[in-house]
């Protein structure tokens, strides 16, 4: 290797500059200045490169500089008229390698792994030196460097592996560098089709009536006629109340006056309230209520340290995280969540982020919807304390901690407030506050917003906005008037092709007022053709189900047994149907020779089909007559 040179660079105790090459396992020092250089013109320098370079396919070499000080300015490299030279040594012998398969391709399962060859023969009269390294993650082989005599062939064996990988085709190839002449480097193009599966459910829809005793059980079958794996969840959804009830909606103060909010930042003006005396209220339009730890019945103030066990999250000023996973489905107002983002201004919210600095009364539609203000102010955690984030397994709940982080103020933050929000996975929010000190914060305590808020912004419930409230050791429970009445198990799973699982829809409408529910299950799955597939809900408590007729003897068919079996009950005192209902086929109120009539005309003529019984409190009768 030949170049020239202009080379300024300090002592290395302050500055350094280097040269080096590849051996192909480690990087070798070839130049480093050992004192201050400063050279006013081009100076040429040689080097024997043989030693790294022979039979090397990696060879490379660099310039570096650094690390630097600041002390003092030199020119650093300046380069020119590089040269590299290789020469022909000993009898002039060379490698040739041939490889075969040149292409593969293969079709799997998601989550199935397979094994191909490469078959590596070198045909030349020297040693042959390649190495094979995968462009994409899902083919593994080795990447050591391999050396076959001439004549001599070995067997690279390449994985395969389609964990996680979506349905469709994949690309990619296992690229080589070698020392034959004229097959110096190249690829193997690599192709793997991973095969779709294909979702639906039975029943297409489910509607469910449910007694007195308010809980019930259905069966959900999970059907994949695809080829492909299938792997689903399931988010169970519900509707807010019963159809059609009215609900209470909140009073909306006057504001006492208007001031201006964060004038280091935007200088809005807004509005502030007097001081929040009650401990509780609700419910809004969801059904949602609140009640603080100074109220009867409310709940008691026990703060939850992770600092130990959680994870620290770190946000700057006016900032949101990535998606934070609960570990269970959390159901808030209409839907169920399964991650959850956090601003550092003190909200979290579901299906996306957002960094708002400027808190507002709830609810409110402009962004940020569908939220829990914990402390939504301006605050700034770049400038001190710690945020903390945990699942309690155990406890069945996830955990966020704001330690002692301070307001916004320019140019440094003020105060330190300590609060956490705790949600479970059975709907429930508790809020809690350590020591709030809110330091030179203009507003003190009496800026900030605690409340819930539903995705439209249209439904929410606000605790304060704009007023006194806060205080030290503090707890704050939202509870959700209306239960989760609707639920599965389990919430996902995987299903083999041409398979079916099976998941248990459960109805739990204890403590519900009888009437009509709404909801649905929202089945996210990697079918291609139909990632999300909803399945309507409909519950009905307190009202029996529709009885249809016509299967009289119970066998689960409708066919002429069933006409047999009405002729010898009305004819011969044979047994009667159960319910009475089954047999009275026309609806007449009455078990008949008309329905075995109507019976024939179904199965042997096309007549219409037996009708539906809608219960009452009157339930037909036995009667004595044979011409019943």
């Amino acid at each position: 290797m030949t170049y020239y040179h202009q080379l300024g660079i300090e002592h290395p105790t302050w500055d350094h500059a280097y040269l080096e090459a590849y051996d192909g396992a480690q990087w070798v020092n070839l130049y480093e200045n050992e004192s201050t250089v400063d050279e006013s013109g081009w100076h040429e320098d040689v080097y024997d490169l043989s030693a790294i370079a022979d039979n090397n396919p990696f060879f490379q070499i660099r310039f570096g500089l650094g690390p630097t000080s600041t002390s003092g300015q030199y020119c650093g490299w300046n380069i020119d008229d590089i040269e590299l030279m290789g020469y022909v040594s000993g009898s002039g012998s060379t490698a040739s390698m041939e490889y075969t398969p040149t292409a593969m391709a293969d079709s799997l399962v998601e989550g199935d792994t397979t094994v191909h060859d490469i078959k590596i023969k070198n045909v030349g009269e020297a040693d042959l030196r390649v190495r094979f390294i995968p462009s994409v993650s899902w083919i593994t082989c080795s990447s050591d460097l391999l050396v076959i005599p001439p004549g001599d062939s070995l067997d690279l064996p390449v994985t395969i592996n389609a964990t996680g990988m979506l349905p469709g085709d994949h690309d990619g190839t296992i690229d080589y560098t070698a020392n034959d002449p004229a097959n110096a480097s190249g690829s193997i193009a690599v192709t793997l089709h991973i095969y779709a599966p294909s979702i639906s459910t039975t029943p297409g829809t489910i509607t469910e009536y449910v007694d007195s005793t308010g809980v019930s059980t259905r069966e959900l079958i999970i059907n994949n006629t695809g080829l492909g794996k299938l792997s689903y969840g399931i988010a169970c959804e519900t509707d807010s109340g019963k159809v059609g009830e009215p609900f209470a909606k909140q009073v909306v103060e006057e504001p006492l006056g208007y001031r201006i909010t964060d004038p280091d930042k935007n200088g809005v003006e807004e509005p502030y309230y007097p001081e929040v005396t009650k401990g509780s209220g609700g419910p809004d339009g969801f059904g949602y209520t609140w009640i603080d730890s100074d109220e009867l019945g409310g709940p008691t103030y026990n703060w939850i340290d992770i600092s130990a066990v959680g994870t620290a999250l770190t946000l700057d000023d006016d900032a949101y995280s990535d998606p934070l996973a609960l570990g269970f489905n959390f159901p808030f107002y209409q839907y169920q969540y399964t991650e959850v983002y956090l601003s550092s201004n003190g909200i979290l919210t579901f299906g996306g982020g957002n960094s708002t600095t400027a808190n507002t009364a709830i609810p409110t539609t402009p962004p940020p919807n569908n939220m829990i203000a914990m402390w939504w102010d301006d605050l700034d955690p770049s400038d001190g304390g710690n945020i903390y984030y945990y699942h309690d397994v155990t406890g069945g709940r996830f955990i966020i901690t704001f330690d002692g982080v301070p307001n916004y103020q320019y140019p440094n933050g003020t105060g330190s407030l300590t609060f956490q929000a705790i949600l479970y996975s059975n709907g429930l929010i508790t809020l809690q506050y350590g020591v709030m000190n809110p330091g030179a914060d203009a507003a003190g305590l009496a800026g900030a917003t605690i409340g819930i808020e539903d995705s439209l912004g249209t439904d929410g419930l606000q605790v304060v906005y704009n007023a006194p409230y806060m205080q030290d050791n503090l707890a704050i429970d939202f509870r959700g008037a209306t239960p989760s009445w609707l639920n599965v198990s389990p919430t996902g799973g995987t299903v083999d092709p041409m398979s079916i699982d099976t998941v248990m829809v459960q109805f739990d409408a204890l403590d519900l007022p009888d009437g009509q529910y709404t909801g649905r299950l929202r089945i996210n799955s990697n079918d291609p053709m139909q990632p999300v597939l909803i399945v309507p809900v409909t519950m009905i408590l307190g009202q029996a189900p529709p009885i249809p007729s016509g299967d009289a003897n119970g066998d689960g068919y409708i066919n002429i047994a069933d006409v047999v079996f009405l002729i010898d009950y009305i004819f011969n005192g044979g047994p009667a149907p159960v319910p009475m209902e089954v047999g009275d086929v026309d609806c007449d109120g009455a078990v008949n020779i008309a329905d075995v009539t109507y019976l024939v005309a179904y199965i042997f003529a096309g007549g219409p089909p037996p009708c539906v019984h809608y219960p009452s409190p009157q339930r037909l009768q036995e009667s004595a007559s044979p011409n019943r």
